[in-house]
């Protein structure tokens, strides 16, 4: 970049490298929609804090359950089976039989920080607990069958148990009703909504030692390489290039609940991009971002709500490809059953260039599908319908130039003195994305996708493109 470009560039990125956020792209929604509510979701530091010491509960009383005990400790935005889990992973000599279930009495347990708890990823935490329920109940059956008179604590477990998938399907979150026994049985495994805030703490136990934390950024990264055989968004072979590319990407979000069902995410993200063979397209992106996201009701299935405000900019080693960039979005996401996930959604993207024919205008909607495939591994599958201008480069015909809304030389593929020009044009493009996402840690994992592009113009203007994509994803 030139030095007057590299200039520009020092207060936004020393700001954007403070704040930071996760996105989701309009064609990229492969790596980066991990980030969002998806296997890293739920991915941070399992360190303390030094300015939050440990909190210890107990001796615990033999009628105590487990989710009686956690619940007051339950962090903003986070999962009551998280919650669970994490106690149960920091406190493992606490329970008989390594079950949630089987908790020993006059145990001390070590309640975990907000991070360690958001480290457990809610889905896999789910069907643990579902698995170590039906552990329990096969040693109730057992103990019911030595037991000559059943014994009341016995019996009432057992009551509990035969409502367990009674509470599962109807997503139940009272617990007003329940007998002490039935709370032991259902103490880790009821579908409690992410938006369920902390209760009260004048509950029925008092914990001393317990602060809420202020808002704080977490921080997460994409390393990516994609190979792209049509870089150019040519029609006429002899304008088709391929290239590799190489991308880094830091982002940050902070998030601060406004009420039991509502939270405000904020923040920023920072890209930067290598073209192996074109590096005049050689750019950094920087994003600012806002999001506002509620449920209408609580419920593992329950629907939530998003929407999205970003601002941000361009500076590419392609003067006429610096921009302004502003979007909109509105989503949903939903739990279609404990291994499916969709989200589905609409935006609306506004691009301000130094050059005419970047000045474009976008409308997008999706639907994703996630699909557990085992407790470390998702496949994926994304279309998009895009509508609204393109930029395309290649040699002067008389076909764009009839149709197009803006031709200019393309200084990044030679200009006029190679005969090479960018043209602007109304078109629709639908967009499939299938891929494959595998945690290798508790803050890391791999990324896959292939992506199909078919981009049809006004004039008859048509092509193609194919993006094959590997991603590192973490957090830090």
């Amino acid at each position: 970049m030139n030095q007057s470009v590299r200039k520009l560039l020092g207060l936004p990125l020393l700001v954007l490298i403070c704040i930071g956020s996760t996105q989701v792209f309009a064609l990229n929604l492969t790596g980066q929609q991990r980030f969002e509510g998806l296997q890293l979701a739920q991915v941070s530091s399992n360190q303390l804090s030094s300015d939050n010491p440990e909190v210890i509960y107990g001796p615990v009383q033999k009628k105590e359950s487990l989710w009686i005990i956690a619940k007051p400790f339950q962090p903003p935005y986070t999962t009551m089976p998280q919650l669970v889990m994490a106690i149960y992973e920091k406190n493992p000599d606490s329970f008989i039989s390594n079950n949630i279930n089987r908790l020993k009495p006059g145990s001390m347990l070590a309640i975990p920080s907000e991070e360690e708890i958001r480290a457990i990823d809610y889905r896999a935490a789910y069907r643990e607990i579902k698995l170590q329920i039906e552990a329990y109940k096969a040693f109730l059956h057992q103990e019911s069958i030595k037991s000559s008179d059943g014994g009341q604590e016995t019996q009432n477990e057992s009551t509990g148990l035969a409502l367990v998938d009674q509470v599962i399907k109807s997503e139940l979150t009272e617990e007003s009703g329940l007998e002490q026994g039935e709370q032991s049985v259902l103490a880790a495994q009821m579908p409690i909504a992410s938006s369920e805030i902390m209760p009260s703490l004048e509950a029925k136990h008092e914990h001393s030692g317990i602060h809420h934390e202020k808002p704080r950024f977490r921080y997460s990264y994409d390393v990516s390489i994609a190979n792209d055989d049509n870089i150019r968004r040519a029609q006429n072979e002899s304008d088709i290039r391929g290239d590799l590319v190489s991308s880094f990407t830091l982002n940050a979000r902070a998030a601060r609940p406004l009420s039991g069902s509502s939270l405000l995410l904020y923040g920023g993200s920072i890209t930067y991009q290598h073209f192996d063979v074109f590096d005049e397209l050689d750019n950094l992106k920087f994003l600012g971002n806002t999001k506002y996201r509620f449920s209408n009701s609580v419920g593992f299935t329950a629907p939530s709500y998003t929407f999205g405000l970003k601002i941000g900019g361009i500076e590419s080693e392609s003067e006429m490809r610096d921009s302004t960039l502003f979007s909109i979005s509105a989503d949903m996401n939903k739990w279609l059953t404990t291994t499916i996930n969709m989200t589905t959604g609409v935006g609306y993207k506004l691009r301000e260039s130094k050059s005419k024919v970047f000045d474009t205008r976008e409308a997008r909607a999706f639907i994703n599908l996630d699909v557990d495939i085992s407790r470390v591994a998702v496949i994926y599958g994304t279309y998009t319908y895009l509508t609204g201008d393109i930029v395309s480069s290649a040699t002067p015909s008389l076909q764009f130039i009839n149709w197009s809304d803006a031709i200019e030389p393309d200084d990044a593929f030679g200009g006029v003195v190679f005969n090479q020009f960018a043209y602007r044009l109304d078109a629709d493009t639908n967009v499939i994305t299938l891929g494959y996402n595998r945690i290798l840690t508790r803050s890391a994992s791999v990324d896959f996708s292939y992506q199909f592009v078919d981009t049809e113009a006004v004039g008859g203007i048509y092509y193609e493109r194919e993006i094959i994509r590997a991603s590192l994803l973490g957090r830090f």
